[in-house]
């Protein structure tokens, strides 16, 4: 005539999937049980919002780092040209008109 004994175990276990659990009294195992463990839907919530929320900062900063980087190229452009159009100036190469547009304007 035997007893079943029920007794509620909690485990804090870190890793899902097959785990044993053994029953050990002076070294010799009683009892022996394979047990799945599988996640909870709160955890599961937890690590994706960790994951969403890590790649939405990760795309934030290269996206600003992609747009501080376009500006600075077109600043560099910016100053490039405008070096060009100085430098034109002073060789005065900005009209090389070759003959005299006529006036169209009269005098009285």
């Amino acid at each position: 005539n035997s007893k079943l004994l029920l007794l509620p175990l909690k485990v804090n276990a870190s890793y899902v999937g097959l785990w044993r659990c053994s029953f050990l009294v002076d070294g010799q195992v009683l009892l022996s049980m394979d047990h799945t463990l599988e996640v909870i839907a709160g955890q599961m919530n937890f690590w994706l919002w960790i994951a969403a929320g890590t790649g939405i900062i990760t795309i934030l900063i290269v996206l600003i780092c992609a747009v501080i980087c376009a500006a600075r190229i077109r600043r560099k452009r910016r100053a490039r040209r405008m070096a060009r159009m100085r430098k034109q100036l002073y060789e005065q190469k900005t009209c090389q008109c070759k003959k005299r547009l006529p006036t169209t304007y009269s005098q009285f």
